[in-house]
């Protein structure tokens, strides 16, 4: 997937689900989002081995505040200013979220009276 403002998955309209299954890859340049969700009670699930990130990236944008974003899938920065999660609705992490490098980077961000749960995993 390309850099600035590529995205890897659009989601968009009601009642959705997608799964990354275990096997799935994706690479997300610098500057991009992994999957972009603008539905309304859409569900995104990545079940991905691992994901690396660079710069100024986002794994998992949501705006969906009545949506489900269930990460299983361990997370690494090597750069600055990213988001492992960033979401509007309820947010279940099941896996680490390693943004150690760099700065301003944020492993979950929940906005907009969402909620985020995170289920024994370091981040």
């Amino acid at each position: 997937m390309g850099t600035d403002e590529a995205i890897g998955v659009y989601t968009k309209g009601t009642g959705n689900t997608v799964t990354a299954d275990a096997g799935s890859k994706m690479t997300v340049g610098n500057g991009s989002y992994g999957f972009f969700n603008e539905g309304t009670g859409n569900t995104i699930t990545s079940n991905m081995t691992s994901q690396s990130v660079g710069d100024n990236t986002v794994f998992v944008f949501s705006r969906d505040t009545s949506g489900t974003v269930v990460n299983n899938t361990p997370l690494t920065s090597t750069g600055s200013l990213n988001y492992g999660i960033y979401s509007a609705g309820n947010v279940v992490n099941n896996a680490d979220i390693n943004y150690g490098s760099g700065i301003g980077n944020v492993g979950i961000y929940s906005i907009n009276g969402g909620t985020a749960t995170n289920n024994g995993a370091t981040i």
